[in-house]
């Protein structure tokens, strides 16, 4: 069973990873400019899509390494939506993913 130490420690990895390819992922919004259509009246711009990408796959990794079930691209939708409009978004938005990937407040623990 993990101590409190050695889970909080664990949350810490997982905040801090998340950021570093969260930094990494956003460097790449220049590249990306266009606009995507998702679904009938909907579009988003295409650096936010391969962020939530990059960040599901980075999710799934540590879910799957902890013996959690994949998330789908929906939660980290959530996740990017619930930080938008923060002054803090890059780094809320790693945050929550880390959330998710550890079973914390996440629909698929």
């Amino acid at each position: 069973m993990a101590t409190f130490n050695s889970r909080q420690a664990e949350f810490k990895n997982a905040i801090k990873l998340m950021r570093e390819l969260f930094v990494l992922a956003a460097k790449e919004r220049p590249s990306r400019p266009d606009m995507i259509e998702i679904g009938k009246d909907h579009i988003e711009p295409a650096w936010v899509l391969y962020e939530r990408e990059t960040m599901l796959w980075a999710v799934n990794d540590l879910r799957q390494a902890s013996g959690f079930e994949p998330v789908s691209i929906d939660s980290i939708a959530r996740a990017e939506q619930m930080a938008v409009g923060h002054v803090d978004y890059g780094t809320k938005f790693p945050l929550y993913c880390a959330e998710i990937a550890l079973g914390i407040d996440s629909p698929n623990p």
